[in-house]
């Protein structure tokens, strides 16, 4: 499991592929090529990928996939919340929920979707999506409430790719094995 920095990447793929390990990477700021890297990695052992765990993030992203089904010329601004000590701005999740929704809106620029950040205090993290039109506003929000999310959600995932074939896997897979067992049809 590695929330580290993208420099211990190439030392965390020899490692896992050296004893036949999965990986499960949630550390933001990697480059084009160390996607190349993961991807090449991938096809020999089981590597998950995503910025953020949360099951309610990825509900958030999905939810507003939905939204902009029927609010898709709105204007459209994320603003993102996290402790003072965060070193990243905008946050790893706010680029991710902007990269995830942008192909579904009719951008009115060519600049994306602004970001806003907030840095203050001991916020563990907090994603707010408004979708703006001239007569409404919706708005979705995600808070975590505790840092112990993110140690349990990183447990469960490991505990899901661990038991995975060879392959790159994202939150797309870890929420369909959640749904499957929650209804027990998966089968690793």
């Amino acid at each position: 499991i590695d929330f580290s920095s993208p420099s211990a990447l190439k030392d965390l793929l020899l490692f896992a592929e050296k004893h036949k390990s999965a990986l499960l990477l949630a550390t933001t700021g990697y480059s084009e090529n160390d996607f190349e890297i993961i991807k090449f990695y991938s096809e020999k052992i089981p590597v998950f990928y995503s910025q953020n765990l949360s099951l309610g993030v990825y509900s958030l992203i999905n939810a507003c996939k939905k939204i902009c089904d029927n609010f898709f010329d709105s204007d459209v601004e994320i603003i993102e919340k996290h402790h003072n000590k965060k070193k990243d701005a905008p946050s790893g999740t706010a680029i991710k929920i902007a990269n995830e929704i942008s192909p579904y809106l009719n951008l009115k620029n060519n600049h994306g979707i602004p970001v806003h950040s907030v840095r203050g205090g001991g916020i563990f993290g907090e994603h707010e999506v408004l979708f703006m039109s001239i007569d409404e506003i919706i708005s979705v929000k995600h808070t975590a409430l505790n840092r112990d999310l993110f140690a349990r959600s990183a447990l469960n995932v490991s505990k899901f790719i661990a038991h995975m074939p060879g392959g790159l896997y994202g939150m797309d897979d870890y929420a369909e094995y959640v749904r499957c067992k929650n209804l027990k049809r998966f089968k690793p």
